[in-house]
C-alpha cells in the first residue's frame, strides 16, 4: 500500500528556488557545447549563466516583496560558507599565481570564481526555501542521475547516440564517459547522486526509482575511478553509523546489489563479446569478474531472501 505523498506548500518565492535548482541540476550535469571539445569550459559558461538567472530571478522576487531574506533562513550553513570564501580569498591573494587562483588550472575552472558561483547558487536555493519541494529535486536528481549513468553505460560499450567521440584519439576514450566527461568527475557525481537515488526507491517503493539506483550504483563500475570506490564505501559507512538499518532496509540493500551485481556479470559477458573502451582496472577490475559479480549477486538474493522470512 502506497502512502500519500504529502503535497508542498504553495510559495512563490518557494517554487521559483524549485525550478531554478532543479534546473541547476538537470542542465549543468548534461549540458555539452561541442561534445568533449572544451567540455569544462562550456559547463563552466553555463554555470555563470545559471548563476546570473537566480540572482535576477531572487532580486525580482524580493523587489515584488514575494520573498524575506531571514538571517534564521542562512544560520544552518552561512558561517562555513563564509569562512570557506575567506580562505579561499586568502589563498588567493597570497598565491604565486593569483590567475589560476582566481580563475583555476587551465580547463579545470576550479578557483576562487567557480566557488563564489556555486556559493551564490546555494544562498538563492536557500533563501528561496526550495526545501519546501524537496521531494521533487529528490525525484530530479535521481532522474537525471540516472539518465548520465546509463550513457555512461552505452559510451563505455562504445555505444555513442550523440556522437560525442568524434574529437577524443581513440586511446584517450577510455578516459571520458557521459556528459560528465573525465571518468573521475563522472566517478564523483555518481557518489553525489546514488544515495538521493537509493532513499528515493526506499521511501517510494518505485521500481522507476530503483532502476535509477541500480543503474546510477553499476555504474560505478565503468567509471573506473578508484576515488569513487573510496566515495561510495564511505557513503555506506555513513549509513551504517546513522542507526537507520533494520531487517526492511537491508533486505532492500542486498536487493539493491544484487541488481547492480547481475548489471557487473552482463557486462562481464558483454566485453567477452564486444569491444569495450578500455579494460578495467583495480577494484572494477575485481568487481567485474564473471565469477566474482555472479557469486555476490548470489550471496545477496540469499542474504535477501532472508531478511524476507524474518
Amino acid at each position: 500500500m502506497k502512502l500519500p505523498q504529502p503535497k508542498a506548500p504553495q510559495s512563490v518565492s518557494g517554487l521559483f528556488g524549485a525550478c531554478f535548482a532543479s534546473l541547476c541540476l538537470v542542465w549543468l550535469p548534461m549540458y555539452m557545447k561541442n561534445g568533449y571539445v572544451d567540455l569544462i569550459g562550456g559547463k563552466f559558461a553555463m554555470l555563470q549563466a545559471l548563476t546570473a538567472i537566480g540572482v535576477a530571478g531572487a532580486i525580482v522576487l524580493l523587489a515584488m516583496r514575494q520573498m524575506l531574506v531571514s538571517l534564521s533562513v542562512l544560520k544552518e550553513g552561512i558561517l562555513w560558507l563564509v569562512g570557506l570564501c575567506a580562505v579561499y580569498t586568502i589563498a588567493a591573494v597570497f598565491s604565486n599565481s593569483q590567475y589560476s587562483a582566481v580563475w583555476g588550472l587551465y580547463g579545470r575552472n576550479n578557483g576562487l570564481v567557480t566557488f563564489v558561483l556555486c556559493s551564490l547558487l546555494f544562498l538563492i536555493v536557500k533563501i528561496c526555501k526550495a526545501n519546501l519541494y524537496y521531494l521533487q529535486i529528490q525525484k530530479v536528481i535521481a532522474a537525471s542521475g540516472g539518465l548520465v549513468a546509463l550513457l555512461g553505460w552505452l559510451n563505455y560499450w562504445k555505444i555513442d547516440p550523440f556522437g560525442v567521440y568524434y574529437s577524443m584519439p581513440a586511446e584517450n576514450g577510455h578516459m571520458f564517459l557521459s556528459t560528465i566527461g573525465n571518468i573521475n568527475f563522472f566517478g564523483g557525481y555518481l557518489c553525489l547522486c546514488t544515495p538521493v537515488a537509493i532513499k528515493l526507491a526506499m521511501d517510494t517503493k518505485s521500481k522507476l526509482w530503483f532502476g535509477a539506483a541500480v543503474a546510477m550504483l553499476s555504474a560505478l563500475l565503468c567509471a573506473n575511478s578508484d576515488g569513487a570506490w573510496i566515495g561510495a564505501i564511505v557513503c555506506v559507512l555513513v549509513f551504517l553509523c546513522s542507526k537507520k538499518t533494520n531487517t526492511k532496509t537491508f533486505g532492500f540493500l542486498c536487493l539493491l546489489g544484487a541488481a547492480s551485481c547481475g548489471v557487473w556479470a552482463a557486462n562481464a559477458l558483454w566485453t567477452m563479446l564486444f569491444p569495450v573502451q578500455g579494460e578495467l582496472r583495480t577494484v572494477s577490475a575485481l568487481l567485474g569478474n564473471l565469477p566474482i559479480s555472479l557469486g555476490l549477486a548470489g550471496g545477496f538474493l540469499f542474504l535477501w531472501k532472508r531478511s524476507q522470512t524474518k
